[in-house]
C-alpha cells in the first residue's frame, strides 16, 4: 500500500478553501459520543462539495503545532471522522469523505507529503491513496500516526487538510459532497519496541464499540489464560453489557461556555469502578461484578457519576497481566491504579498522591450483599459479600467474595436509604509520606465464602488451571494442593500472570511484522486464550464446582454457601460454539492439543452433570444461536487424537453429540429446535425460529458426527458399540446433505420451508415476497446471500446444485460484486437495522460480511470451484489478503476488529488467515492452504515441534500462490492434513503478483462424489399411514413427528409398513417414547407372502424419544417389513431408508 499515488496533483494545483475552525462535532456517531470530537469538545469540521476530480486544501486553524520544530523520534498523530453519504444511490459511493489526509507545511516551503510519508499502515498521506486503501472508517473516528524521521529539524508553519472528490463507481462526474471532522492533532514520541510478547498486547482493542456498531465488543480484561475470573476497569459501573466504553461514556470537561471556534475544553474518559468480571460478550452481559474504586477523598460521594475520575488513554497500560492508569481530575491529588488477576482472584493496588484516600465498594445493582465491618487496629481488614446475577439470558450461580485490604483502614461507612444500600459502602484509608499504596485482594467463589477466602490464595500455574487428568478426586486434591500458595504481594501476582501469558504468546513468532501488526497478532492470540474459562475451584476435596445446571426456585443460596449442587470434577464455561467451532477451537486443537483436551473435558462435564452440552454457556446454557456446534468441536478434537492425550473423554463427548442430534429437547436452552419434526422431515420448518439456519447448521454438525462415528468405528473395531458406530457413520453422512432440501432452484437461493402437508414430502417455501437481501426471519444474523454457500462439509454437492464448479465460481463472483447496503428497507425480520448490517456494509467486500461468523468460511469456498486450468482459488487469496490488511486496523484507538470478537473466534480467523491455513471442513482433519501474509511465521506447539510458514516474497503486491513445498517436497494439493503438521513441518510458499493455476485440479474433501448431486436420506414410508402394519394406532408411528401420540405395541406385537411394490432398503430408524432396553425381530415378507426373519436386535435407548439407526444386511427387495417386539413398547416413529443410492 505504501507508495504515494501519482494521481494526486501537487497541493499548489488545489482549490484553497477558507481555514477550518473548530465547531460542533458529529451529530451521529455509530460508536462514539456524539456532538464532540475525539479528545476535544469542538473538533475541526470539513464540508466540501464539487465535481468529481476537484482537489482542495484548507488550513486547520490553531492546531498548536504552529512554530514547533520536529525533534528526533517523533510522530504526527491525528484523528479523522468521515461522514457516510447516504444520499448516494450506490452505497459504494457513500465513502467520498474518506478521500482526505492531513499534511504539514514547513517554514522552508516543503511539505510532509513531499517526504513520501506514510501512516502506520503504510498508506501515503494523499487523499486518493487514503481513499483507495479503504482503511478509514465512516461515522466513527479513525486514528493515524505518521513517523517524522525524514523531516527532523524542520519547523511547522501550518497544518492542512487536503482532499479530492473521488470518482463514482459508475463514472458519473456530477457534484459530490464530502463532510467530516478532524481532531487530536499532536506530536507524540514513537513508543519503544516491546521486549516480550505480552508487551505487544492491547486489551483495550475492540472496546470502541456500541450496540450500533462493533469494532470487537471487547472489554480490557486482566486474567490468567482461561482463568476463573477477570479483572475489569469500568467506565460505567451500572452497565453489564458495555462496561468499558472507549469513547461513548466520555465527558466534556466543565468550563464556562465559549465560542466553539476557540473553546479548548477536552473530552476525557472516566472510570467508575474496578470489578471482578465473568463477561463473555456485551450481548450476553456480565455477572458476578463486585466493584471497588479508589478515590482521593476520605469521604467521597459513592454514586457512580459523582465518584468517577478522568483518565487519559495515552496513560493506560492495557496488558493481559496488568491494567494501569492514573486517575486525575486536576483538582485532587491523582491516584495511580493498577489491576491484575490470579486464577480465582482479582487484585487492585492504589497509590494515592495525597494524604487522604478511600475505597468505594459497589455492584451493578442492589441484588447482592456487602458486609463492611469497622476496622480493628492491628488486624488486616477483611470484608465479605456476594453478588447475585445479573443473569440476563441465564440463571447464574451466586458469586461469593472475600476481600482483604493490605493497608491502614481508618473507618467504614454505609449509606442507608441508598438505592443500592445493601451493596455500597466506603473505607477511609490512612496514608503517610512513606507509604501511600493500598492493595485490595478479592477472592471469588461460586461455592462459599470460605472457598472465596481459599481462592484468594490460589495461583494456578497450568494454563487452564487443570493440572491433572480427570481420574479421581484424590488426584485432583493432590494437584490442587501443589498448585496453590498464599499470596505474596501484588507484584508477585503480576509476575506470575505475566509469565503464564508470555508462555502462551511465545508460541507465535513472526518476522517482518510492523509494530501495528504485532499488536494485532498477539492481541488476537490473547483473545484466543482468554476464553473459554474454568469454573471449577480447588477445594480441600479436590476440584469441584457449583453446578450451573441445577437451578431450583425452591432452594435459596445462603449468605455463606450456595444452594446449588456441588459436583466433583472440572467444568469449562463461557463459550458460544456457534461462533467458536469455525476457527478458535481448530486453532487451539492444532497448537495446544493437551490444553484443548482439558478445556473440552470441562464441556463434556455439561453433558455428564446437566444432560446436554450448552450451545452457549454463560455459565448455564443460554437460548441463543442455532446449531449444536459442540458436535463439530468434539468430533474434530477426537479425530485429531486429543482423546489419546489423557484428559478428553471421547465416548462421553460422542454421546453428547448423539443426544443433540437424535433427541428433541423439552428445554429451550439446549438441543436443536424443531427436532420432533425435523428428525423425520429432514428440515426445521418455519414454525421453528430461524428454521432454515437450524437446518443448515444441523447438516454441518451431522457431517462432523458422521466423521466422529467413522473414527470410532476404525479406532475401535471390536467395541461393543462398533455396529452402532458404523450405522451412524452412514446415517449422519446422509443427513449432512439435508441442506439441499432447502435449496430453491427457481430463485437459486436457500429458503425457509413451511411445515409438511399430508401426502407431500416437503413443505412449500415460506409464503410472501422473497428478496435475498432481506435479513433475519429464516437466517441467523445474515440473509439469503450470506447463506448461499453455507455447506463447507459438502462443497462438491453445493456446486452441483448450482450446475457445477464453474457455476459455483460465478455465484461467488456475483456475491462479491453485489454490495451490502445496510439499509432500512432490507432489515427483513428484524425490528431495526441491526449492527451486523452496518458492519457488513462497511467491510466494503460486496455481500461478504466478514464482520460476522456466518461469512468466515465463504472466501475459502472458491476452493470447491477449482478445476483444470482454473484460477478460482487465487480469488480466495486476494479476498483473504484484502481482509487481513484492512479489517483488523485501529488497535491504537480501541478498534481492531470489523465486528464482534466473540470469545476468540474473530481473532483465530485472523491468525489462521495470515498463517495461510484455514479449517474449512471441520472434522476432515484438513486445512485449506492460502497465501500467508508474513515472510516467516512460526507456531511452536505444545510438543515442542514447530509449523514454520515461509513466504520470502510476501508483500502487499505478492499475494498469489505460485507454488508450495512441504518439507522440501512439491505440494500440489489445495489442502494439507493436520497429521502432516502436528510433528512439525516447513511450508514454503512462492508468492507472486499474478494469479496462478497452482493446485487447480484439487478440491477440499466433500461428502458428495464429484459430479453427483447431494442425496439426503428419504423415508420410504409416507405420513398418511396407509401402509402401516400393526394395531389401530400404527399410523401414529409414520406421521413424521415424535411429538404426537405414539403407536402402542404390546409384547409380541408387530409394527411395520406395506409397500405397493417390492422395495429395497438398507437401514431403518426407530424412535421410542421412553428410555430403556428393547428387543425385536426385524423381518421381511417374501414373494410367497410369508414373513422371513432377517435379524434379531437388542438395543438401549438412553433417552426418551431418542431416534436410533439400524443397518439391514443381505435383504432382497420386499413388499413389506415389520418389527416384532419382545416386550411392550411405545413407538414414536419408524422409518425405512435406502441410504446406498
Amino acid at each position: 500500500m505504501a507508495e504515494k499515488a501519482d494521481l494526486f496533483a501537487p497541493p499548489e494545483h488545489s482549490d484553497v478553501l477558507a481555514p477550518l475552525t473548530r465547531g460542533l462535532g458529529p451529530s451521529y456517531a455509530v460508536n462514539a459520543k456524539p456532538g464532540v470530537g475525539l479528545t476535544s469538545a469542538h473538533p475541526w469540521g470539513y464540508c466540501v462539495a464539487g465535481p468529481v476530480g476537484r482537489r482542495w486544501r484548507a488550513q486547520l486553524a490553531d492546531t498548536g503545532l504552529e512554530g514547533a520544530t520536529i525533534p528526533v523520534g517523533t510522530a504526527l498523530r491525528f484523528a479523522v471522522f468521515p461522514c457516510f453519504d447516504d444520499s448516494e444511490p450506490d452505497v459504494r459511493d457513500g465513502y467520498a469523505a474518506t478521500a482526505v489526509a492531513v499534511d504539514i507545511v514547513f517554514t522552508d516551503g516543503s511539505r510532509l507529503s513531499d517526504a513520501a510519508a506514510v501512516d502506520q499502515y503504510g498508506v501515503a498521506l494523499d487523499p486518493q491513496t487514503q481513499y483507495g486503501a479503504r482503511l478509514l472508517s465512516v461515522d466513527q473516528w479513525s486514528s493515524r500516526t505518521v513517523t517524522l524521521d525524514l523531516v527532523v529539524g524542520r519547523t511547522v508553519e501550518r497544518v492542512e487538510l487536503v482532499g479530492e472528490v473521488p470518482v463514482r463507481t459508475d463514472d458519473r462526474v456530477s457534484e459530490r459532497a464530502q463532510s467530516g471532522f478532524v481532531d487530536r492533532i499532536d506530536l507524540v514520541k514513537a513508543p519503544a519496541a516491546p521486549t516480550e510478547p505480552v508487551g505487544c498486547v492491547r486489551t483495550t482493542r475492540g472496546t470502541f464499540s456500541s450496540d450500533r456498531f462493533s469494532r470487537g465488543g471487547c472489554a480490557p480484561l486482566v486474567a490468567v489464560p482461561h482463568g476463573f475470573v477477570f479483572g475489569l476497569p469500568m467506565t460505567d459501573g451500572g452497565n453489564r453489557g458495555w462496561p468499558y466504553s472507549y469513547h461513548e461514556a466520555s465527558r466534556v470537561d466543565t468550563n464556562p461556555p465559549q465560542d466553539p471556534s476557540t473553546d479548548t475544553a477536552s473530552v476525557r474518559p472516566y472510570l467508575q469502578a474496578f470489578a471482578t468480571s465473568h463477561i463473555p460478550s456485551p450481548w450476553m452481559g456480565d455477572r458476578g461484578s463486585f466493584q471497588v474504586f479508589p478515590h482521593p477523598l476520605a469521604h467521597p460521594n459513592p454514586d457512580r457519576h459523582e465518584r468517577a475520575l478522568p483518565f487519559s488513554h495515552d496513560e493506560e497500560i492495557d496488558r493481559p497481566h496488568l491494567y494501569s492508569v492514573v486517575l486525575d481530575d486536576g483538582v485532587h491529588p491523582p491516584v495511580a491504579a493498577e489491576l491484575t488477576a490470579g486464577s480465582h482472584s482479582v487484585w487492585l493496588r492504589a497509590t494515592y498522591g495525597g494524604d487522604t484516600g478511600s475505597l468505594v465498594f459497589d455492584q451493578i445493582d442492589g441484588d447482592g450483599f456487602l458486609d463492611l465491618p469497622e476496622p480493628v487496629p492491628g488486624r488486616r481488614y477483611t470484608a465479605t459479600g456476594y453478588v447475585d446475577g445479573p443473569g440476563g439470558l441465564t440463571h447464574v450461580p451466586r458469586t461469593y467474595v472475600h476481600v482483604e485490604v493490605d493497608g491502614r483502614v481508618l473507618s467504614a461507612r454505609r449509606f442507608p436509604g441508598h438505592e443500592r444500600e445493601s451493596v455500597i459502602g466506603t473505607l477511609t484509608v490512612g496514608l503517610n509520606a512513606s507509604d501511600r499504596s493500598v492493595t485490595v485482594g478479592i477472592g471469588v467463589s461460586h461455592i462459599s465464602l470460605e472457598q472465596a477466602k481459599r481462592n484468594l490464595g490460589v495461583s494456578i500455574h497450568s494454563a487452564p488451571g487443570l493440572g491433572t487428568p480427570r481420574s479421581s478426586v484424590a488426584e485432583h486434591s493432590t494437584t490442587a494442593s501443589r498448585s496453590t500458595r498464599p499470596p505474596s504481594g501484588f507484584d508477585a501476582v503480576v509476575a506470575d500472570t505475566r509469565a503464564q501469558w508470555n508462555e502462551i504468546l511465545g508460541r507465535l513468532t513472526v518476522e517482518n511484522a510492523t509494530p501495528d501488526q504485532r499488536v494485532t497478532l498477539y492481541s488476537s492470540l490473547y483473545r484466543v486464550h482468554l476464553y473459554p474459562n474454568i469454573a471449577s475451584e480447588p477445594t480441600p476435596g479436590g476440584w469441584r464446582f457449583a453446578s450451573p445446571f441445577a437451578y431450583r426456585t425452591d432452594v435459596d443460596d445462603s449468605p455463606t454457601m450456595t444452594g446449588r449442587r456441588i459436583v466433583d470434577g472440572l467444568l469449562t464455561v463461557t463459550d458460544g460454539f456457534w461462533d467458536s467451532y469455525r476457527a478458535s477451537w481448530p486453532l487451539r486443537t492444532l497448537i495446544a492439543p493437551v490444553l484443548t483436551g482439558r478445556l473440552l473435558e470441562g464441556f463434556v462435564e455439561h453433558y455428564r452433570d446437566g444432560g446436554w452440552v450448552s450451545r452457549w454457556s454463560a455459565p448455564a446454557p443460554a437460548d441463543i444461536m442455532t446449531g449444536t456446534s459442540s458436535d463439530a468441536v468434539f468430533a474434530d478434537a477426537a479425530i485429531a487424537g486429543i482423546g489419546e492425550l489423557g484428559d478428553y473423554s471421547v465416548l462421553d463427548a460422542y454421546d453428547s453429540c448423539l443426544r443433540n442430534a437424535t433427541v428433541p429437547s423439552d428445554n429451550r436452552f439446549v438441543g436443536r429446535k424443531g427436532m420432533d419434526r425435523s428428525m423425520f422431515t429432514g428440515y426445521a420448518d418455519t414454525h421453528a425460529h430461524e428454521g432454515l439456519s437450524w437446518t443448515i447448521d444441523a447438516a454441518i454438525n451431522d457431517a462432523s458426527i458422521a466423521a466422529f462415528s467413522a473414527f470410532l468405528r476404525h479406532r475401535h473395531p471390536d467395541h461393543e458399540r462398533a455396529a452402532e458406530f458404523a450405522a451412524n457413520a452412514t446415517w449422519f453422512a446422509a443427513r449432512a446433505a439435508r441442506y439441499a432440501l432447502m435449496f430453491d432452484a427457481q430463485t437459486d437461493f436457500f429458503r425457509g420451508r413451511e411445515p409438511v402437508s399430508e401426502g407431500v414430502a416437503l413443505g412449500p417455501w415460506r409464503a410472501g415476497e422473497f428478496d435475498p437481501r432481506d435479513w433475519g426471519t429464516d437466517y441467523t444474523e445474515t440473509n439469503a446471500w450470506g447463506t448461499r454457500f453455507t455447506a463447507p462439509q459438502d462443497g462438491e454437492g453445493l456446486a452441483q446444485l448450482y450446475g457445477g464448479r464453474e457455476a459455483l465460481e460465478r455465484r461467488l463472483d456475483e456475491f462479491m460484486a453485489l454490495p451490502e447496503t445496510g439499509r432500512e428497507e432490507f432489515k427483513g425480520g428484524y425490528p431495526v437495522v441491526i449492527h451486523e448490517m452496518r458492519e457488513a456494509r462497511d467491510t466494503r467486500m460486496g455481500m461478504l460480511a466478514l464482520s460476522n461468523q456466518p461469512a468466515h468460511h465463504i472466501p475459502f469456498m472458491y476452493a470447491f470451484a477449482s478445476r483444470e486450468g482454473s484460477r478460482a482459488h487465487a480469488k480466495t487469496q486476494a479476498i483473504v489478503r484484502d481482509a487481513v490488511e484492512r479489517l483488523f486496523s485501529g488497535s491504537d484507538l480501541g478498534q481492531g476488529y470489523p465486528g464482534d470478537e466473540d470469545n476468540g473466534e474473530m481473532s483465530a480467523w485472523y491468525l489462521l488467515a495470515v498463517s495461510g491455513l484455514y479449517p474449512l471442513t471441520i472434522g476432515s482433519g484438513q486445512f485449506v492452504l492460502c497465501a500467508p501474509m508474513y515472510r516467516r511465521l512460526i507456531w511452536t506447539m505444545e510438543n515442542g515441534a514447530a509449523i514454520e510458514i515461509v513466504a520470502p516474497s510476501a508483500s502487499a503486491v505478492n499475494r498469489y500462490i505460485q507454488s508450495v513445498r512441504v518439507d522440501g517436497q512439491a505440494w500440489d494439493r489445495i489442502t494439507i492434513e493436520r497429521e502432516r503438521l502436528v510433528e512439525g513441518a516447513v511450508i514454503e510458499f512462492d508468492l507472486g503478483p499474478q494469479p496462478s493455476v497452482w493446485a487447480a485440479e484439487t478440491v477440499p474433501p466433500a461428502l458428495t462424489p464429484p459430479g453427483s448431486a447431494p442425496m439426503p436420506p428419504v423415508d420410504l414410508t409416507s405420513p398418511g399411514g396407509r401402509g402401516a402394519i400393526g394395531g389401530v394406532d400404527a399410523g401414529n408411528a409414520f406421521d413424521d413427528s415424535s411429538g404426537t401420540a405414539p403407536a402402542v405395541v404390546e409384547s409380541g406385537g408387530a409394527l411395520g409398513w406395506e409397500f405397493e411394490a417390492p422395495t429395497a432398503l438398507d437401514h431403518y430408524t426407530l424412535t421410542v417414547d421412553e428410555p430403556g432396553e428393547y428387543s425385536w425381530e426385524f423381518s421381511s415378507r417374501g414373494p410367497d407372502g410369508e414373513w422371513q426373519s432377517v435379524a434379531r436386535q437388542q438395543a438401549e435407548f438412553r433417552w426418551g424419544r431418542q431416534t436410533r439407526i439400524f443397518a439391514v444386511e443381505s435383504v432382497s427387495a420386499a413388499s413389506a417389513y415389520r418389527l416384532v417386539f419382545a416386550g411392550a413398547v411405545r413407538v414414536a416413529q419408524l422409518e425405512f431408508l435406502l441410504l446406498a443410492r
